[in-house]
């Protein structure tokens, strides 16, 4: 038998005082009592009265409910029973027992089967606050559960990540013992899980080592590290690792490290080879421009010493022609054109030879070859040029000479093609074991991207001259304040 009074299975129109309660109860008299007292308590109730299984059993199915008042004993039915059916539904809100006689060994029996208080029908004043206590006891516990349910799924996903994660994965305590690995940690050190547990982190690698100190030491001092270490593998070889290292609070309050580790030997075996490469291709670089400084040379001193003679021997036979044929105009005036042409050949071949490979550099050093350069182009271009030289004769080897003037060289070019300026000053200093250039313009200043771009050969050509001595070269500019090169390039 059951009786329905102003149900409504949506719980969402119900007011925040209305209160859904599921009556267990023979008498239809004490079922408005129960509803009469909660009214008095300030709730509005909808409810659903039964007193057989099958009837509790199918409002259980077909709605929730906020609580469960369920009287003990009945003709057809027991509180215990009705109890038990509840526990099996997997709901979880308050059930309440309310008898007019039941003994303190069946209360306590019934509490101990999951009812959560029990009330004489003598005595209704406790029920509502019995009501609002358990109700507020449900949502702590529906509060829990979610939580719970949450930390499951997160527990779920950081196992998952855990196991799956390409990059070995190891938990230890701050003295050193391992608490879990994961698999890519096992592949990685050859050992299984167990055999990393009781190991410890002292078996993986050298906690003397200098570089391992300072990561623990950084590790300590700001919960966080990140470096790059030799390992050790259950065989004994070693291997290259980057490893980054994290100190937090597990659940019971102790402090634990986690520690990501990705073996990186084949990205140091690639830039070894990219190195190696590199170093190959600056060889290579360095020994062209050897021989094409070298031919320059050669080239040079043909055009200066044959050409120049010829022209010069032309020249001087020439002049004879206009003494010995004086009286006939013709011949002299012609021959006067042909001289100047011979005179401006000379000049031109003197020219080719010093651009190819100035001889003053040769014979008089490096300070004079740049201040020869420095001449050449206040004449051509109108640019003054101041240059500096500390001592005021320097000494240097051939290939560092013809290093520093080519470098010279392509700045004073990339000032006249590009910078706009009209000043220039350049600094020549030897001190201790280097020799430093420093070349500045006033121009409109040269741009980062222009400095870095791999269209700007003449950069990439500096910087290789330099790198090849093991030197140094640095370039700035500030928009509309001019650029600054600076080169040192090792004596020894």
């Amino acid at each position: 038998m059951s009786n329905e009074k102003q149900l409504s299975p949506q719980s969402s129109a119900l007011s925040p005082k209305s209160l859904r309660v599921l009556i267990i109860e023979d008498s239809e008299d004490d079922a408005l009592l129960l509803e009469r007292e909660l009214r008095k308590g300030g709730y509005e109730p909808v409810s659903e009265r039964v007193d057989t299984p099958e009837a509790l059993i199918t409002a259980l199915r077909k709605q929730d409910w906020d609580v469960i008042i369920s009287d003990y004993a009945m003709p057809r039915f027991s509180g215990l029973n009705a109890l038990k059916i509840y526990k099996e539904s997997g709901h979880d809100m308050p059930f309440i027992i309310v008898s007019g006689n039941i003994g303190e060994d069946v209360a306590v029996e019934a509490m101990r089967a999951g009812a959560h208080d029990y009330i004489l029908k003598g005595n209704f004043k406790r029920l509502v606050p019995a009501v609002e206590r358990e109700l507020r006891e449900a949502e702590v516990r529906r509060e829990r559960r979610a939580v719970e349910d949450t930390l499951k799924a997160s527990e779920t996903r950081y196992r998952q990540l855990f196991d799956n994660s390409l990059d070995a994965i190891i938990l230890a305590a701050t003295d050193g013992r391992i608490i879990a690995a994961n698999q890519a940690a096992c592949r990685m050190f050859g050992m299984t899980e167990e055999g990393l547990l009781s190991a410890g982190i002292g078996a993986l690698m050298d906690l003397e080592m200098p570089r391992v100190q300072v990561f623990a030491e950084e590790r300590r001092h700001t919960s966080r590290a990140r470096s790059e270490v030799i390992l050790k593998r259950a065989d004994g070889t070693g291997f290259p690792a980057e490893q980054a290292s994290v100190v937090y609070t597990d659940r019971r309050g102790n402090s634990r490290i986690s520690l990501i580790i990705r073996d990186i030997s084949d990205r140091r075996r690639a830039e070894e080879d990219l190195l190696r490469s590199q170093e190959a291709l600056r060889n290579l670089a360095a020994h062209l421009q050897s021989v094409r400084e070298e031919e320059r040379t050669n080239i040079a001193r043909e055009i200066h010493d044959q050409l120049g003679q010829m022209l010069t021997g032309l020249a001087l036979d020439m002049h004879w022609l206009t003494r010995k044929y004086a009286d006939h105009l013709p011949i002299v005036e012609k021959v006067k054109s042909m001289v100047n042409i011979t005179d401006t050949a000379i000049q031109t071949v003197k020219k080719i030879a010093s651009e190819l490979r100035p001889g003053i550099l040769d014979h008089f050093g490096i300070t004079a070859a740049i201040q020869w350069q420095a001449n050449d182009i206040k004449e051509r271009s109108g640019i003054a040029c101041d240059v500096r030289a500390e001592p005021a004769r320097i000494i240097l080897d051939r290939d560092r000479a013809t290093t520093i003037f080519r470098i010279f060289q392509e700045a004073a070019t990339n000032i006249l093609r590009h910078a706009e300026a009209t000043t220039m000053k350049v600094d020549l200093r030897q001190s201790g074991n280097s020799v430093e250039l420093t070349v500045t313009d006033n121009g409109k200043g040269i741009t980062e991207e222009q400095i870095f771009s791999p269209m700007s050969l003449g950069m990439i050509g500096i910087k290789e001259r330099v790198f090849h001595w093991g030197g140094e070269v640095t370039i700035s500019g500030a928009p509309a304040k001019g650029t600054t090169l600076r080169v040192s390039i090792p004596l020894q």
